[in-house]
């Protein structure tokens, strides 16, 4: 289902940052900011990056010094604008207590998805970051107005209806950041052979999805 990209098309980088880390940490994996770039460089000029998420707010899925405060000095190093969205709001003018703003994340990458779309017909190719299946509106709004969209997300937290509404589906941990597992210890003198490190954590994914080939995910192994 991928396409040939049409040459010096230029691209938008929209990052769910609270979604894409958590949904790592869950599989004890960390975002490699990097890898993640030089991937999207390869569809295009990436001119337009941000990542969304509230990065003062501890989130409880993430221990130490994992928390989201540490994240926007990388990511401006690597040409990811870091954008603020509060997640908590305070109750009454003068109350300590906050309650959780649902989805405040979802609605500004979307909107800003929309914003930017009109304003610059160059960019041809819209990448977004995120296995919420939220973004299916904004995926469909993109696709009208003939823009190619491209979702990277986790394997293992990442909606499987995107796979009959995106150009290309990639899959994080099995197309741009994979995992080499170690090799099995040698034998032992008695003959006995050492025990084989176990898989990577997958925090309670569904059911295994196929092998990734070289490349981008093949889209109707997803769906099979």
């Amino acid at each position: 289902m991928n396409q040939p990209m049409p040459l010096g098309e230029d691209v938008a980088l929209f990052i769910d940052w609270e979604n894409f880390k958590i949904s790592l940490a869950t599989g004890h994996r960390t975002p490699n900011v990097s890898a993640l770039k030089e991937e999207v460089a390869n569809h295009g000029r990436v001119v337009v990056a941000k990542a969304y998420a509230d990065w003062v707010t501890r989130a409880p899925e993430l221990r130490g010094a994992s928390q989201f405060i540490n994240d926007p000095p990388a990511l401006y190093a690597a040409g990811i604008e870091p954008v603020y969205v509060p997640t908590r709001l305070a109750l009454g003018s003068n109350s300590s207590r906050t309650t959780r703003v649902k989805n405040s994340v979802d609605v500004k990458m979307t909107a800003d998805c929309i914003e930017i779309a009109h304003p610059y017909p160059n960019l041809g190719t819209y990448v977004l970051v995120s296995g919420d299946s939220d973004f299916i509106h904004v995926i469909n709004a993109l696709r009208t107005m003939g823009k190619r969209v491209i979702i990277i997300g986790v394997s293992w937290a990442t909606s499987r209806r995107f796979a009959d509404t995106v150009d290309a589906l990639i899959l994080y941990d099995q197309d741009i950041d994979t995992v080499v597992p170690e090799e099995p210890a040698a034998a032992t003198g008695t003959g006995a052979r050492a025990p084989s490190e176990p898989p990577p954590a997958t925090g309670g994914r569904g059911p295994d999805r196929p092998s990734a080939p070289a490349g981008k995910q093949d889209l109707a192994a997803i769906i099979s």
